[in-house]
């Protein structure tokens, strides 16, 4: 990848006032009438069409008026203000990179200094660094209006960019939701991609020596994560890759080295998504370890109660958008429905002989 382009130094500050405003009591007024005084701002500053502000409560001259950060960050994107890249990857694509709001993107380091502190991001508008108050609610609303988060990893890079966005995230004021305490940071985030493509793929092939999965503890912090992405080239699928031995690779293998057994936990996932890169001829067999761990997400999170929707796709070429592919169909084995009930009716004794 080519250097980092440097981040300019206002990103740096936490509170770096740009302007003081006359009214100095501003920031004491009700959120829904900071929203209406930015929004009649916002009527003289930008122009957009009413299409831009969607989901919008009500109106206001026959104009939307909430959502009005979504205006701004709309004219900043349109104007190039937001989104610019510090860099290009390997295939020239742009990277570390918020395209609010469909995506941030964002890649491993070799070192901390590289980006900006974790308090601050370094892709925010200006409005953002008015001061605290304001950097808070800018940088939440763009986290939870977000579609996706992609990360890309570099296994010869140290600083983990997962690392960095957890304590960024965990930065911002904690919250209690359904009784879980969590920050207003993980919870904003909904949808993350984790592309184990580059993720230690040879090493990880001969020893589990991954000190921590870093993917893992961040998905269980992000409480309202209802969608997961996950990507694997063929080679971590598969043993003895190259020879004429190659055979589909053990699932339980495969699971203790990524250390994918938390992911079970997590209580609010809804749909994950895997995808096998495999862009060799022929050799669907390659993915098919990825069709056994699709299953074991389906009956373990079953297991628990819940029925959550897997779907495998596989890519032949470099990447060019997210694709979902079929949902697996997962049916019980006639020992497992028999377990199961075997379960339930223990359950039910031990409910009569407490009541």
């Amino acid at each position: 990848m080519t250097e980092a382009t440097p981040i300019p130094e206002v990103a740096g500050h936490e509170a770096a006032s740009v302007h003081e405003p006359k009214f100095t009591k501003f920031l004491l007024l009700p959120a829904e009438l900071r929203l209406k005084i930015f929004a009649a701002y916002l009527q003289l500053e930008t122009a957009h069409n009413d299409s831009t502000l969607a989901n919008h409560g009500h109106l206001r001259y026959r104009k939307p008026c909430c959502d009005v950060f979504e205006a701004y960050l709309e004219n900043a994107r349109n104007t190039s203000s937001l989104a610019k890249h510090l860099h290009v990857d390997n295939y020239n694509n742009p990277c570390c990179t918020w395209r609010w709001p469909d995506d941030l993107i964002i890649c491993d380091r070799n070192a901390g200094d590289e980006l900006t502190t974790a308090k601050v991001a370094p892709w925010l508008p200006a409005l953002a660094f008015t001061n605290k108050q304001l950097l808070s609610e800018v940088t939440l609303f763009m986290l939870s209006t977000t579609e996706w988060f992609d990360f890309k990893y570099d296994s010869k890079k140290p600083f983990k960019i997962a690392r960095w966005f957890a304590d960024f995230l965990s930065t911002f004021p904690v919250v209690n939701i359904d009784g879980v305490t969590t920050t207003q940071g993980f919870a904003a985030i909904k949808r993350i991609n984790f592309p184990h493509v580059k993720y230690k793929a040879h090493i990880i092939r001969f020893k589990h020596d991954i000190d921590e999965n870093l993917d893992i503890s961040l998905m269980l912090k992000c409480t309202q994560l209802d969608t997961i992405a996950m990507s694997f080239h063929w080679i971590q699928l598969v043993d003895r890759a190259y020879t004429q031995y190659q055979s589909p690779r053990d699932l339980e293998d495969f699971v203790d080295a990524f250390q994918f057994r938390p992911m079970l936990d997590h209580s609010g996932v809804k749909r994950v998504y895997l995808e096998g890169v495999n862009h060799l001829q022929g050799g669907e067999g390659r993915l098919a370890c990825l069709y056994k761990f699709g299953e074991w997400l389906v009956k373990g999170y079953r297991k628990r109660g819940r029925e959550v929707e897997v779907h495998v796709s596989e890519r032949r070429q470099r990447f060019d958008g997210r694709t979902v592919g079929p949902k697996l169909v997962v049916e019980d084995s006639e020992e497992e429905l028999e377990i199961d009930k075997a379960n339930r009716k223990a359950g039910k004794r031990r409910s009569r002989r407490v009541g």
